[in-house]
């Protein structure tokens, strides 16, 4: 099977959303991707959900570490051309990795897309779009504007930059970018 995008999951004590993660990720349009999950020290019921996928998932289990170092393990086992992440309360919509993958095809010379995003409640019930805005650098720095779940880049970029700072926690995902 040709895997174009490993989509990594990090988990920790997710037994309320993971499933939901994970089925929108197996509802996409463009089914040429691997999941990738990492528990890091659950201790409710999330290793039980990801054992019941069986092998339409790839995933380990590792003492709580933290996020970064979980996103990390993950990447460690993906073998994708293309890397794309999913908090595990987050969802994708069904079309995401197929427009983001057109998106590349489309322009050679872009190595990390990223997207709008709702911001939704425990129900699922949208609460509002926070719209993605051109990339100006300056304020950039100020304030991380980009979502990790919104993102796809190519696996080069991890070659230029490295994975991410497990010593950085809440931001770990911002300093990947500003490196990017």
């Amino acid at each position: 099977i040709l895997i174009k995008v490993s989509i990594i999951i990090p988990v920790y004590n997710g037994e309320k959303f993971v499933r939901n993660a994970i089925d929108s990720v197996l509802d996409q349009t463009n089914q040429y991707f691997e999941i990738i999950v990492i528990d890091d020290g659950s201790t409710d019921n999330t290793s039980n959900i990801l054992k019941s996928y069986g092998n339409r998932i790839k995933y380990n289990i590792q003492e709580n570490k933290g996020q970064a170092s979980a996103i990390n393990e993950g990447l460690k086992l993906s073998k994708g051309e293309y890397i794309a992440y999913l908090d595990s309360d987050d969802m994708y919509y069904p079309e995401k990795l197929e427009e983001q993958l057109q998106f590349f095809h489309d322009h050679p010379d872009i190595d990390l897309v990223y997207s709008d995003r709702h911001h939704i409640d425990s129900s699922a019930k949208i609460i509002s779009l926070i719209q993605s805005r051109q990339l100006d650098h300056f304020l950039f720095l100020q304030q991380n504007r980009i979502a990790r779940s919104s993102v796809v880049h190519r696996r080069k970029c991890l070659d230029a930059v490295g994975i991410f700072d497990s010593s950085i926690t809440g931001s770990d995902d911002w300093d990947m970018w500003i490196r990017m």
